[in-house]
């Protein structure tokens, strides 16, 4: 049977590796405690099965942020993929300007909640409203220090790098 690093790999700059190593411990403890009395023949097939469920949300999260990458290699991403891009690119983006949507993010990056999170009503809320008022030119109106180099009452450029990076690897507009 295969667990740990034999199993699944990870660009180590995402830091998921010891944390789906660990997972697949805990899997393979409950499935030993569980299913060892019943070995035979599939039964490893079972527990791979159910590693690979333990497994698939970093491995989703990863792999999906791999492709923002030009030199990736593979199949181009379909449509969900896609879109899937773009709006973790939102929620990164009102991760800037509000601290719980940043903490709801690493949350899910830290594999202490699940992907579908970023999915719930607040944070959805906070994207329509950040596009909404993108769109009608709104933006974000708050007052924070100045910082070097800005004149009083001008307001920083809407772009930041993590913009610039996500959409021009992705391909489209956020």
């Amino acid at each position: 049977m295969a667990v740990g690093d034999a199993a699944c790999a990870f660009n180590p700059v995402y830091g998921q590796g010891m944390t789906t190593a660990a997972l697949g411990a805990e899997v393979l403890d409950r499935w030993l405690r569980r299913e060892s009395s019943r070995l035979g023949p599939g039964r490893g097939r079972v527990f791979q099965h159910r590693l690979a469920r333990a497994t698939a949300a970093a491995w989703q999260l990863s792999t999906g942020a791999d492709y923002l990458f030009r030199t990736a290699e593979g199949p181009p991403p379909g449509r969900v993929a896609r879109l899937a891009g773009r709006y973790i690119a939102g929620v990164m983006r009102a991760g800037t300007r509000r601290a719980w949507v940043r903490l709801r993010l690493a949350e899910v990056l830290h594999l202490l909640r699940p992907p579908s999170a970023l999915l719930g009503p607040g944070v959805l809320a906070r994207l329509a409203w950040d596009r909404l008022a993108g769109e009608a030119g709104a933006g974000d109106r708050r007052v924070g220090p100045l910082r070097e180099g800005t004149a009083v009452g001008s307001r920083p450029p809407r772009r930041s790098a993590v913009d610039l990076d996500v959409k021009s690897a992705v391909g489209g507009r956020g």
